[in-house]
């Protein structure tokens, strides 16, 4: 530091030093680059400069740039240097408050002309400048130099305001800054030293991974997980001084996309990248975070993976929202969530689809297994996904014994005949199709890559371009009246939606052959055959379906008493079982993702 005479004084260890620039000289400004110190002196109107030694004392100083011959300034009294150049600001009489700025061997560059007092420049080299009553940022850019004020304005009272975003900065004299954000502003007439801190800009952010366990009963696990936010938008932003305060992340109740509030220093915001580079983020160190605590538990719900609607992002979202809230109702805990269906990834579990719950940590015990296991959410995945098939791709494919007789089939004929029926209806709907008028309309409206949509996020992997279609295995009724008939019915979901009438469509089809083949008059067709059930036959299978309706009650009662649950996957004993698993796969899924579990 400087005292208008010609020694430059610092501080060393526990004392301060002095040593002598220039003999009855006058110093009003120093500042320090790389090695060397750099100093104004208003008598010779001269930049002076001195080498740092080893030890950090001065030496070496001498007479650097003059100024009235290169800038025709006079009256130095503020000085910063960077790695851009040397900048000067003059309060004589010829130029009042003109910056000029030399490169570091002493040419001039260029001038900027105000009412500057003072200038200095922060560790990382940006420039700050004052005038009586406003504060500046200085920037260069190639040979231009330019300011655009950040703070105060022109005023014609001073003082009486003293705190708030509004402050009244008045004759100033001197700039000192410790940050970018925060410095002190010196009044020569009024002896008075003012602080004038920048708050931050703040930035909403989402973040797009598994919500975070916002208000979860492990308190501490948030301060760990929003330290890992910080990084990763320090890291988006190119800052080390952003933040996330815990208490502005939330979790949205309708998206499960977890929002928060980044507080982002002035400096280091910019008005066209900062949220456009918190956007692209990929917050790795949050992903782990999250992932990490969720895998303290392992609780899944096992499914039929060709009952799954793989094709429609929506459908899958629902369907998880679903297991979430009555997995949390069993539990007494609304905060549960849960991933989005993936498929096992063991072949031999190649008909079994998972969905992982997320809750606390402190659910990982046998209770929550339990309870779980009783609340059997896999009859309830099967049931809502049944729901949310709309009546127009969903098609009741049903047989009357007499004449289709199933019973003498051995279970890998089962599933041979299964999906001949599946085929035969596919067949039958495409041909429908072909002929209806206007074809373009005919065709199904719900088929789409989803995973281009404005709504797909990295939950999204798991979905496909193209609905399947798929058929249940046969459940069978019993009419307990006249004419006493035992009537077996296969549900075929189809992929989407057709302007015409499907269960019409289906209707049409002749099963002479699949009577013949049940009572092995003749083996499984593979030709096409013209349709022989019209109008009066569909009458017929009309009445049929009338009569199911009629006694549904009784069946639910008797059926309900009589399934097995699908408690480890999805396979209880058939024929009444609705899935698609074949046998070795109910061996494989009654062991699937069963752990030894720790009562806590």
């Amino acid at each position: 530091f400087v005292e208008s005479i010609g020694e430059v004084k610092y501080f060393r260890d526990s004392g301060v030093f002095s040593h002598d620039v220039v003999r009855n000289g006058s110093l009003t400004g120093v500042a320090l680059y790389g090695n060397h110190l750099y100093l104004t002196e208003q008598n010779t109107n001269t930049v002076w400069t001195c080498e740092v030694g080893s030890d950090g004392d001065p030496i070496a100083c001498h007479s650097h740039v003059a100024l009235s011959a290169k800038c025709s300034i006079y009256g130095p009294i503020g000085i910063a240097a960077t790695q851009q150049g040397i900048f000067v600001v003059a309060r004589g009489p010829a130029k009042q408050g003109t910056i000029c700025w030399f490169d570091l061997q002493g040419h001039k560059i260029a001038e900027v002309d105000g009412e500057y007092v003072d200038i200095t420049s922060t560790r990382s080299g940006d420039l700050l400048a004052a005038t009586q009553n406003e504060l500046h940022r200085v920037s260069t850019d190639g040979n231009k130099l330019t300011t655009k004020r950040f703070a105060g304005g022109s005023t014609n009272s001073c003082l009486p305001n003293t705190e708030g975003d509004d402050t009244l900065l008045c004759e100033i004299t001197r700039l000192l800054v410790v940050t970018e954000y925060e410095m002190y502003v010196t009044s020569e007439k009024k002896s008075v030293l003012r602080s004038v801190t920048l708050p931050p800009v703040y930035v909403q952010g989402v973040f797009p991974g598994r919500p975070l366990p916002v208000g979860y009963p492990d308190k501490d696990i948030m301060e760990w997980i929003v330290g890992n936010l910080t990084e990763d938008i320090n890291t988006a932003l190119g800052t080390t001084e952003s933040i996330v305060a815990s208490s502005s992340v939330h979790v949205d109740s309708t998206t499960w996309l977890t929002n928060f509030t980044a507080g982002v220093q002035q400096p280091d915001f910019d008005d066209e990248k900062t949220e456009q580079a918190l956007h692209k983020s990929n917050y790795e160190h949050t992903k782990e975070a999250a992932d990490e605590y969720y895998n303290l538990t392992d609780e899944q719900v096992y499914m039929d993976s060709t009952m799954v609607p793989y094709c429609n992002r929506l459908s899958l979202d629902a369907l998880r929202r679903k297991l979430a809230k009555e997995a949390g109702e069993v539990l007494n805990f609304t905060l549960i969530y849960a991933d989005m269906p993936l498929k096992a990834e063991s072949s031999d579990a190649g008909n079994i689809t998972t969905v992982k719950l997320l809750m606390p940590a402190s659910f990982n015990n046998t209770v929550t297994h339990d309870l779980l296991s009783d609340a059997n959410l896999t009859e309830t995945a099967h049931s809502f996904i049944k729901y949310l098939r709309s009546s127009d791709t969903h098609v009741d494919v049903t047989f009357s014994n007499p004449p289709f007789n199933f019973s003498s089939l051995t279970p890998d004929e089962e599933q041979e005949v299964r999906w001949y029926i599946h085929d035969e209806v596919m067949n039958q709907i495409k041909k429908c199709e072909e002929r209806s008028t206007g074809r373009s309309m005919a065709r199904r409206e719900e088929v789409g890559d989803y995973s281009r949509t404005t709504i797909a996020t990295a939950l999204d992997s798991n979905v496909t371009g193209v609905c399947q279609s798929t058929i249940t295995n046969r459940t069978v009724s019993l009419f307990y009246q006249p004419p006493y008939v035992e009537m077996s019915l296969y549900e075929v979901f189809i992929p989407g939606n057709y302007t015409f009438d499907v269960s019409e469509c289906v209707g049409e089809i002749d099963w002479q052959d699949l009577n013949d083949h049940l009572n092995n008059d003749t083996v499984r067709p593979t030709t096409e055959k013209a349709p022989k059930c019209g109008r009066v036959c569909l009458i017929i299978i009309a009445v049929v379906c009338a009569l199911i309706v009629a006694v549904l009650i009784v069946l639910a009662v008797v059926f309900t008493s009589k399934r097995r649950r699908l408690a480890a996957v999805v396979a209880p004993a058939r024929p009444k079982f609705v899935s698609t698993l074949d046998e070795d796969e109910q061996d494989y899924a009654s062991a699937y993702g069963n752990k030894e579990r720790v009562e806590q």
